[in-house]
């Protein structure tokens, strides 16, 4: 049987698809975001800010969907 990683983290963690972040001079990026569970609105939290173009679904969307689970999970 073949452990389900994201499935052990599901309930501590939100993520946002295809959202938004539009810069100073008006170029929006298109994001995924993962939260830690409860958070939204206008409560900060930490961030980490990949860019990469061109990119939101790729050979290593795999990777980056347990890789941001375990960084959003843990705050």
């Amino acid at each position: 049987m073949k452990l389900d990683i994201l499935s052990l983290v599901k309930d501590e963690v939100r993520i946002i698809e295809n959202t938004y972040i539009e810069l100073s001079d008006g170029v929006k990026l298109s994001t995924r975001l993962w939260l830690p569970a409860g958070v939204g609105g206008d409560n900060p939290v930490p961030a980490i800010f990949e860019f990469l173009p061109y990119r939101k679904r790729d050979v290593t969307a795999s990777r980056d969907e347990i890789t941001y689970h375990t960084f959003a999970k843990n705050g």
